[in-house]
């Protein structure tokens, strides 16, 4: 009723993948700011920097990347784009349908 249901369009650069049926924007509102007081703890490219880790060894991970989020022309500020690592997300990298996978993120 309202469309095609998955987004076909290269989102990651370095992903030959291009049809999405999900993504997330992660905010990472908590732990993401470096001001006094919470240096130690701002996270905000951690979780990113580990995807790309594993993925430049070899192994699999969600591709990710960092954008500027608009909505209806209000700037909502910086998001971390990132694949959804669900039953969708496995069987279009390892092959099969996605029942064959059972994922918490579904």
């Amino acid at each position: 009723d309202y469309g095609t249901s998955k987004l076909v369009y290269p989102l990651f650069p370095d992903s030959d993948e291009d049809t999405f049926d999900t993504f997330n924007l992660r905010a990472t509102f908590n732990y993401s700011y470096p001001g006094v007081g919470f240096a130690a703890n701002a996270t905000y490219l951690q979780d990113q920097f580990a995807r790309d880790a594993q993925l430049a060894m070899g192994d699999l991970s969600e591709h990710g990347r960092f954008v500027h989020l608009y909505l209806d022309g209000v700037y909502w500020g910086l998001y971390n784009m990132v694949e959804r690592g669900d039953a969708e997300f496995a069987s279009q990298y390892l092959g099969g349908d996605a029942s064959d996978y059972d994922s918490d993120a579904d």
